[in-house]
């Protein structure tokens, strides 16, 4: 039977001048940030509504970091972050609000008027 060994070697850095990590690494993020909503409405007629609402969501942010050799085991690490996004959503209802029985009544009415005049 053989077995198997295996084993993970792991080395810690440690680096002589501890002032030197806190000064030597660069790094810098920087975003905007933006949320807004805006509501339009519009009476179009006595009992009817128009309405739309409208939302923004944007963020935008960007960053860098550089670490020199000395502190990323012997070479020069450097990386750029770029993160956007924008969602947009809109929402339109239209509202009718009188009683149903007023329509009916209307439309019969037509009705009736449209049968006279072709009579």
């Amino acid at each position: 039977m053989a077995s198997s060994l295996s084993a993970t070697l792991t080395i810690v850095f440690q680096p002589k001048n501890p002032y030197a990590v806190l000064t030597a690494v660069k790094n810098d993020m920087m975003g905007h940030m933006m949320n807004g909503r805006f509501e339009l409405k519009f009476n179009i007629a006595d009992g009817l509504t128009f309405t739309s609402t409208n939302s923004a969501d944007y963020h935008d942010r960007k960053g860098y970091g550089f670490s020199p050799r000395v502190l990323s085991f012997g070479k020069t690490s450097m990386h750029n972050s770029d993160n956007f996004h924008l969602m947009l959503q809109s929402t339109n209802n239209l509202t009718y609000n009188h009683k149903w029985e007023l329509i009916v009544w209307w439309l019969q009415r037509c009705m009736k008027l449209q049968r006279v005049r072709h009579a």
